[in-house]
């Protein structure tokens, strides 16, 4: 028991020094300080403070006291963050989950990843296996949710006083940090109010209408053309065969029925209705291929098969360092995590293509 309370205290102050903000160079408060503040013995605040030294974060000075050497070694970590993931799910969520771990270490944090294999017990914590004993043995500071959970779920969580952020928008009080969907699709008719178009359609990887998504699209349809029925334009896919459907069914509209701009939240979509575009209008001489909007990541860069496109650029980094900080932030004051909202950015074919460009030390 002496070694496990040793241990814990380790890690108190491994946290209070990224906490703290401390630098190689700065002192540590007094052992009698520290003592009080961790409600621990001398012994133990003197056994962890050894350990420290001994793994070359910390240096002892006789006489004067112990000093910040070198921060992050070894895998120390001050927290124990869970991140919960759907794994049926998208490339962004990968890379974002990727993200997400580099930034808790570089933040001396130890993360646990826990999964769920399937979208239709995704929305329940019980369905995250292991999740529920570390809680329970209280070993998780914090959680970073990148699938939708249910309200109740989430109202567990804030009753447990377990902190967190839902990397998709939870409904108000809870916290997330979130692509903002609603600024993408006013985004995306500003740039395509120059074009006069009149039928434009959003491409949503959803089983079900996603409101954030569809409450901007109505509105932006019913003025630019109030006669259209929002869902003949509002376009799910959630599989390479979704969206051969979807083309299909296009292509078999009248030439004035069919939608003269495709808005696309998200690389999935795009990809496989443009890839179904082309493919089923091989050897067509004017294919079918409207004007494009698309929200893409700046991490998974891909070149688009269309001419006619507009690029908006979500940087998953940006994404994940905001909800790292802000959780933390919460955890550090006790206070609740805020939500933020991430846009994405109106960027040149060139700009974004440069993302994909091996470096000139790397041969073909």
């Amino acid at each position: 028991m002496a070694g496990m309370k040793a241990e814990m205290v380790k890690q108190a102050l491994v946290r209070y020094i990224a906490d703290s903000r401390l630098r190689p160079g700065d002192k540590l408060p007094s052992q009698t300080d520290l003592r009080l503040s961790l409600n621990v013995g001398s012994a133990t605040i003197s056994t962890a403070i050894n350990a420290l030294a001994e793994d070359n974060v910390l240096e002892i000075r006789d006489k004067v006291g112990a000093f910040i050497k070198k921060t992050g070694l070894d895998g120390h970590t001050g927290r124990n963050i869970a991140i919960l993931i759907n794994v049926a799910n998208s490339t962004y969520n990968h890379i974002l989950v990727n993200q997400l771990q580099q930034y808790l270490q570089n933040n001396n944090c130890h993360n646990y990843v826990f999964t769920c294999p399937a979208d239709k017990d995704s929305k329940k914590l019980k369905n995250y296996p292991g999740l529920f004993r570390h809680l329970r043995q209280n070993n998780i500071s914090g959680i970073i949710i990148t699938c939708m959970l249910l309200d109740t779920e989430y109202a567990f969580l804030d009753r447990e006083k377990i902190e967190f952020v839902s990397m998709l928008k939870a409904n108000a009080p809870y916290s997330s940090c979130f692509i903002d969907f609603s600024r993408y699709i006013d985004d995306a008719f500003k740039y395509l109010a120059p074009m006069n178009i009149s039928r434009p359609a959003v491409a949503a990887r959803s089983y079900q209408e996603n409101i954030l998504i569809s409450k901007p699209f109505i509105k932006h349809l019913k003025k630019i053309n109030p006669g259209l029925d929002y869902r003949d334009y509002y376009l799910k896919t959630y599989s390479f065969d979704d969206s051969r459907s979807i083309v299909e069914e296009l292509l078999s509209r009248p030439a004035d029925k069919r939608p003269d701009a495709l808005i696309f939240t998200g690389d999935v979509a795009m990809q496989s209705i443009v890839a179904w575009l082309v493919r089923l209008q091989k050897g067509i001489k004017d294919k079918y291929l409207p004007i494009a909007v698309a929200l893409l990541n700046k991490q998974n860069p891909m070149m688009p098969i269309l001419e006619n496109i507009g690029i908006f650029e979500l940087d998953i980094c940006e994404q994940t360092k905001v909800a790292v900080e802000s959780l933390l932030t919460g955890i550090r004051t006790q206070r609740p995590v805020k939500s933020h909202a991430i846009t994405a950015k109106l960027v040149s074919l060139e700009e974004y293509c440069e993302n994909s460009i091996a470096p000139d030390d790397i041969e073909d």
